[in-house]
Order: C-alpha cells, then structure tokens, then sequence
C-alpha cells in the first residue's frame, strides 16, 4: 500500500556524556530536518512499519559520528537501519569538552519516532455516485 502526504517524524533529543566529559556533545543545526519523507524505508512504507528508534552514537572529539547501536528497536530493522545511517552519514556535533574544554570523544542517545503519514483529505478518492433513479 502507497501513503502519500507529509511524514510526520518526531526526534527527541537527549544525550549522555561520555566518562571523562564534562560537557555533552550537541547537534549543530535543526536535526529534524535529516529523516523525512524521502528517508522513509519503501520497504517499511510498504509495511505500514512504525516505531520509536533509540539509537546510541558514538561522537569523536572533531564531532563526527564514528559509531551506531540500536538500543531500542522499533521492531522493523529497515526503519532501524535508517536511523544509523541517517546520523553516520549526515549529522554532524558540537563535540564534549573535558573540565580544560578540550574536545572529547562521547556519546549521543538518538530517540527517533517513525510515523507513517496519512493520506492528506484532497487524496482520498469521493464516495461512489449512487446510480440515477435510486
């Protein structure tokens, strides 16, 4: 089954400091901009797959993201999958800082609900016209 309309995705953000940071690591720009409709796995869309992912990231101290694990499966690994290489791939953070404010290695933890979209009102086909004379 095709959805057509907005993809509604919430991202919630947390994050956990690593051991030696003092400050955490933080996403540098509006990160709900990444998944959207077009991240949306076809075979979860096909699916009708929808779930909260929490992801746990690993972040270097440059603020790249060098590692993913799911710590909390949605219950469909495409939409899992997804969530992994959306923040390998194009997240980028402000890196923790040690108590000298030296850049420091850490860790993120990433929730991510994935919402199927409904159809918008003007893409749902009329009612069928009863027959003249009924």
């Amino acid at each position: 089954m095709r959805r057509t309309g907005v993809l509604a995705i919430t991202v919630g953000l947390f994050w956990s400091a690593g051991a030696m940071a003092q400050s955490g690591s933080q996403p540098l720009g509006d990160i709900s901009q990444y998944p959207g409709s077009t991240n949306y796995p076809p075979a979860a869309l096909r699916a009708d797959a929808q779930g909260r992912t929490v992801a746990l990231l690993g972040i270097s101290p440059q603020g790249r993201v060098t590692d993913c694990s799911i710590e909390g499966s949605s219950g469909n690994s495409d939409l899992d999958a997804e969530t992994c290489q959306i923040a390998t791939q194009r997240m980028r953070f402000q890196p923790a800082r040690d108590e000298k404010k030296r850049p420091v290695a850490s860790t993120y933890r990433l929730p991510i609900r994935w919402v199927l979209p409904t159809p918008p009102v003007d893409t749902v086909p009329p009612a069928p016209t009863p027959p003249a004379g009924s």
